[in-house]
Order: structure tokens, then sequence, then C-alpha cells
């Protein structure tokens, strides 16, 4: 079976279509770090929207525990 898939491998490289693997490493069904490409631009955005969401829910998580604090005085 494994040589079958790499003969059909072999004659979809030769008509330019991604391999198992290349796909699987394009279409993110791995989750090794190290076959990830991603553009280094959008982990930092994404870094900072994270950042930035975790912030506001923090903020939000303060201000109702200051508010219940509130109506139980």
């Amino acid at each position: 079976y494994l040589e079958t898939i790499r003969d059909t491998e072999s004659k979809a490289a030769s008509s330019g279509r991604l391999a198992l693997e290349e796909q699987a490493t394009f279409g993110g069904l791995t989750r090794s770090d190290a076959a990830l490409m991603i553009a280094p631009s959008l982990l930092d955005h994404a870094r900072t929207e994270a950042e930035r969401s975790a912030s506001l829910a923090n903020n939000l998580r303060k201000a109702r525990v200051e508010r219940e604090a509130a109506r139980k005085k």
C-alpha cells in the first residue's frame, strides 16, 4: 500500500500537484510547529489580537467583581 501511495505521489509531483505530506502541512492538518508555514507578520497579528482579547476579558472580569462587591455593601 505504501509503495502505491509513493508511486501516486511521484506521478503527482511530476504533474505539479502537492504530495500528501505537503497537503497536510499547507492545510494545517499537522500539529508540529516545525512544519507550519505561517508568515511572521501573521503570527505577530495573532499574538497582538490574543493579548488584546485577554486584556479585555481581564478588565471585564475586574469590572464584574467590582460591581458584585458594590452590590453586597
